[in-house]
């Protein structure tokens, strides 16, 4: 239906935006691309939460089409709350990484997905931002890019990179100065948002 009904309660498939190599999945999902194309990863459902967003916040600026700008504001609202019912762990206080192909949650935490719910415009509420910054694991040189780790065997034997290097690795790229001090960077964030407009 035009106002996007028809996505109530659905998630996007596919990899998480980040960790698309074999040491981002548990081991069943190794060189499987049809299988992993069946989960549903937190960080990448949040992208496309931002794209529905910002598209119908540009369409109400230029003044487009009010039944697509109402489409894809419908369709932002109906991911979102997806991503909130389905994604969220209560009882960890934090989101899961994804969603398995059995519509079971895979409960270890994706340290970009995480950053993306905290800072993402409209998205989240507050107290849960607060949960997340609380519970999200820390090691002394920032967050995890996936947390706790898969067991993949004796990682330092393998030669194949693809094999660990997004196993419960740092990578500057995943927000966590921006996590580690969001009372700092918010208002640069927001205003970089706004200059871009």
């Amino acid at each position: 239906s035009s106002n996007g009904s028809h996505f109530k309660k659905q998630l996007f498939g596919g990899s998480s935006s980040f960790m698309h190599s074999n040491s981002g999945y548990p081991k069943k999902y190794k060189n499987n691309g049809e299988l992993v194309a069946k989960t549903k990863a937190l960080s990448t459902n949040i992208l496309h939460y931002s794209a529905y967003y910002y598209a119908y916040k540009m369409g109400t600026i230029l003044m487009e089409n009010n039944q697509i700008v109402n489409s894809l504001k419908d369709r932002s609202k109906f991911l979102k709350n997806t991503i909130r019912e389905r994604l969220w762990m209560e009882d960890e206080g934090l989101y899961a990484y994804f969603e398995d192909e059995h519509k079971t949650l895979v409960r270890q935490t994706e340290g970009l997905g995480i950053a993306l719910a905290m800072l993402t415009e409209e998205f989240e509420a507050d107290h849960r931002v607060n949960m997340m910054f609380d519970n999200i694991h820390r090691t002394e040189l920032g967050i995890t890019s996936l947390w706790p780790r898969f067991d993949h065997g004796n990682e330092t034997s393998n030669k194949d990179i693809s094999e660990r290097y997004h196993n419960g690795r740092i990578w500057p790229c995943e927000f966590q100065k921006v996590v580690t001090e969001k009372a700092y960077m918010l208002p640069f964030l927001s205003l970089s948002l706004n200059c871009s407009n």
